[in-house]
């Protein structure tokens, strides 16, 4: 007779870990190659909402993003976008270093650019010029 088999089926898609969503916050912190307190705290929030442990120190650089993949779906994609433009004007500033890694994990996740656009306009500080135009329009209708 015929000795049976097992059929093994693999996933089509490498199975990401969850902690793996971390890594491109940690990105944005790490690219101006100074991890300030309140970027710091904005990452360790994060890890305690998603259940995740603490930061380990080999995790503390810039993460390309081929080497995370993707992370979700198209909207968890964004959600995590919105989060780096977050931290990355947490200083009121967008660092343009912390900016180039948002846009080539936004590139990367296949966020369109346009969107992209749309995500870093809400994100930005308001600014002086931009707070005057505001107001006029608000105030002469």
């Amino acid at each position: 007779g015929v000795a049976p088999t097992i059929r093994i089926v693999l996933p089509t898609t490498p199975v990401k870990s969850h902690r793996s969503r971390i890594l491109p916050l940690v990105s944005v912190m790490a690219a101006d190659g100074r991890i300030k307190a309140e970027e710091r705290s904005f990452v360790e929030r994060f890890l305690v909402e998603e259940g995740l442990e603490p930061l380990e120190d080999h995790e503390l650089r810039v993460h390309r993003p081929h080497e995370v993949g993707s992370i979700g779906t198209a909207l968890e994609s964004e959600k995590l976008i919105a989060l780096m433009l977050q931290l990355a004007y947490i200083d009121q500033q967008g660092d343009s270093s912390e900016l180039r890694v948002v846009r080539a994990f936004a590139r990367e996740w296949g966020v369109a650019p346009e969107r992209l656009a749309e995500l870093e306009r809400a994100h930005q500080p308001m600014g002086w010029s931009k707070f005057v135009f505001k107001l006029k329009s608000i105030l002469l209708g």
